[in-house]
């Protein structure tokens, strides 16, 4: 046997197992990642600590008043490249949280889904909102005068729970 060929050996056998992903999970997430980036992009986002001198915010630790809007399903927070934001779909012109959000994203947590899950179902055609986007349900709220309505529809259609995330 040669060297090369012992050696080559030698690395097969000691190599650690390691599970190699299929191209289709790849593919999903490249697409995940994408469709994160299109959220920040299209709606913007805050640090928390911007978030919390917005509103004027008191606390001495400057994350504490989003942490507490995350605990209370008043907001998702996101990590992104270090840093948590907050997608600014969920805010009201003052920084507030949107009144809506807070039954739809409970749902949402009370079915398993992560933080980034629950954000980004509000950007993808949902069936129960007649293939409309929940973003575009909750924004368009906003200048009508039955909000009532819309929480509504949009507390049924994150009924149906996504698992392909």
């Amino acid at each position: 046997m040669s060297l090369a060929a012992f050696a080559h050996d030698l690395v097969d056998r000691y190599a650690p197992d390691v599970e190699v992903p299929p191209p289709a999970v790849l593919d999903q997430v490249r697409r995940n990642a994408q469709l994160r980036a299109s959220v920040l992009q299209e709606f913007g986002a805050v640090t928390a600590e911007e978030l919390a001198e917005l509103v004027g915010s008191r606390a001495v630790r400057r994350r504490t008043m989003v942490d507490n809007w995350v605990r209370a399903d008043r907001v998702v927070a996101v990590g992104w490249r270090g840093q948590t934001l907050v997608p600014g779909f969920q805010l009201l012109p003052d920084g507030s949280p949107d009144p809506v959000l807070q039954p739809v994203l409970a749902l949402l947590r009370q079915q398993g889904a992560q933080p980034w899950e629950r954000a980004l179902w509000w950007a993808l055609p949902a069936p129960r909102l007649a293939g409309a986007r929940p973003v575009d349900v909750l924004l368009m709220s906003r200048s009508s005068t039955d909000r009532e309505e819309a929480k509504e529809a949009l507390v049924v259609a994150a009924q149906r729970p996504r698992d392909w995330f």
